[in-house]
């Protein structure tokens, strides 16, 4: 059976439209599906290197900790952790605090600069500096800081 069109050509029996239909349709979701397939690979790539990531940050401050001097109270044995930045906390509450955002909570000075340990970006790594350099690095930035007021 032909069907005339509107150009007064003849056409394909419609099922073979449908078929041509269906092709495209195979081939937007093979499309969908390989982008899909795309995306969460790159997806788990960063996420993966993003725990890495922290992994060594954290075991970089676990070394730095270890360098921190700590104190004991007399009064009601409490241990007291002194940063190097003069600032003293309570050693169970600040110890957490710095293994997972390695800066002192006041003025944000990174306990890893001053010890040396530089996260460098492009190699996903940590370096540790001479400790004389990576300590003016870390208090340079909290020189020029006003003081806090409220």
């Amino acid at each position: 059976m032909k069907l005339s069109t509107d150009n007064g050509r003849q056409g394909d029996h419609p099922a073979g439209g449908q078929r041509h239909q269906g092709r495209h349709r195979n081939l937007l979701m093979v499309i969908s599906l390989a982008w899909l397939v795309f995306y969460y690979i790159q997806r788990f790539r960063y996420l993966h290197a993003k725990d890495r990531l922290s992994k060594r940050l954290c075991c970089a401050a676990k070394k730095a900790l270890s360098k921190i001097p700590v104190k004991s109270l007399k009064t009601d044995d409490r241990t007291l952790r002194s940063l190097p930045c003069r600032h003293d906390f309570h050693k169970n509450c600040i110890d957490p605090w710095l293994l997972e955002h390695r800066t002192c909570p006041m003025c944000k000075m990174d306990i890893l600069k001053y010890y040396g340990f530089v996260f460098t970006g492009s190699q996903e790594s940590i370096l540790q500096l001479d400790v004389e350099e990576a300590r003016s690095r870390a208090l340079s930035p909290a020189r020029n800081r006003q003081p806090l007021t409220l």
